[in-house]
Formats: C-alpha cells, structure tokens, sequence
C-alpha cells in the first residue's frame, strides 16, 4: 500500500476540482475556529461531510496549504484501513494467509480504481470522504 501511494505525495491540489472548492476556497476550513459551528450545520458546494470537514480542518491548521500534509494524512488512513482490515479478518477466520490476501486484495482494487479514474481515494484529497 505504502509503495504503491507514495507518489501521490508530491501531487499539488487540483485547485480547479474538489481541492480547490472543498478545501482552498472553502472559509469553514480556512477560517477556522471563528466559524466552527458551520462544520457541522452548513452544506459546502451542495455536500454535507462534517467528519471530513473536520479532517481538512485538522491539516489545513496543521499544515496549511501544503498538499504533502494532505495527501500524507489519507495515505496514513488508508494504511491504517489496511492494517485494520487484516487483524478484523484474523479474529473471525483465524487464517493469517486469508487476512493476507484480503487486505492485498482490498489495497490493490483501490489502486485498480485510481488506475481507471486518476483523481480518486487517496491521489485526490477530497477522497478522504471515503477513508474516515
């Protein structure tokens, strides 16, 4: 998972797609805290995502408007998802090859699907929305 992402770190934002409205131009995200309460009670450009919102909070008062931080941030997720899928499969299969392959499995089709459409999951940052 790590070798297959890690280029994606040195992506810029996609400032005229979702990065740009969701995140660079987005003043919940980067007027925060005077405007906290809209996280959770504004729509942002016709999408309700608080938990991802939040998350954009997170790295944009981390590290601004530097991509690396965001993209860094949905890679650690994914690995995170990987490595969570592979201990849930563990605990009900008992089988350490089957929670192997699975979680390859799982790893690999997302790579599969940014093979066929470039700017999803983990290449795109607005692709969080499906990591949290």
């Amino acid at each position: 998972t790590f070798f297959i992402y890690f280029p994606s770190l040195s992506y810029e934002f996609y400032p005229y797609l979702d990065d740009g409205k969701l995140i660079l131009q987005n003043k919940i995200v980067t007027g925060f805290p005077e405007n906290a309460s809209a996280v959770v009670s504004e729509f942002v450009f016709g999408l309700y995502h608080p938990l991802t919102t939040f998350s954009f909070i997170i790295d944009y008062q981390l590290f601004g408007a530097n991509p690396i931080g965001f993209r860094a941030h949905n890679l650690l997720l994914h690995l995170l998802n990987t490595i969570l899928l592979f201990f849930l499969i563990k605990k009900f299969t008992k089988s350490s090859l089957l929670s192997i392959i699975s979680a390859i499995v799982v790893s690999i089709s997302f790579f599969s699907t940014w093979i066929k459409h470039p700017i999803r999951e983990i290449f795109s940052i607005f692709g969080k929305r499906f990591l949290n």
